[in-house]
């Protein structure tokens, strides 16, 4: 495989990201409808969705798949309600969007280890980092640098 194969994959990474975002939107619109949800985008919890369901605040933990009013994660989790659908549902699409970019990577022949903002990503010898959700940036802002490893 060349490097000129290797970018392919890349810009294909970037175009899915791109297509299954636009997929995602369109699929957390109408949930939001349903459930007659106001998300906060400025909730500023590192890996957390906060939104507002039936006049209380929640908030969506993704990293313990839990459920919190007002982002208390010391108080028990919410199990059920329409918040908790709500949430779960919409942490379901999240999850589809990952499960097919990572089946396309995996398909092409790479090998990708999760990190806190993207994949890195190895084939061939070489490696190099992708952003979550890329597609909507310049190439730098989206791909890591390249690194040679050769045939270790």
């Amino acid at each position: 495989m060349t490097e000129i194969d290797l970018v392919h994959d890349i810009q294909v990474f970037i175009n899915l990201w791109r297509t299954e975002y636009n997929k995602m939107r369109i699929r957390s619109d109408r949930l939001i409808l349903y459930y007659n949800i106001k998300p906060c985008y400025d909730y500023d919890e590192e890996y957390t969705y906060g939104f507002t369901c039936k006049g209380l605040n929640y908030a969506w933990d993704y990293g313990s798949e839990e459920l919190y009013l007002n982002g208390d994660d010391s108080s028990d989790p919410i199990t059920e309600g329409d918040a908790y659908d709500y949430a779960c549902a919409n942490a379901a699409i999240t999850s589809d969007v990952y499960k097919s970019v990572e089946d396309e990577m995996s398909s092409r022949g790479w090998i990708w280890d999760n990190e806190d903002y993207g994949h890195d990503l190895y084939k061939d010898g070489w490696s190099t980092s992708l952003v979550y959700f890329a597609g909507y940036g310049d190439w730098d802002s989206m791909v890591g640098d390249w690194e040679y490893y050769g045939d270790e």
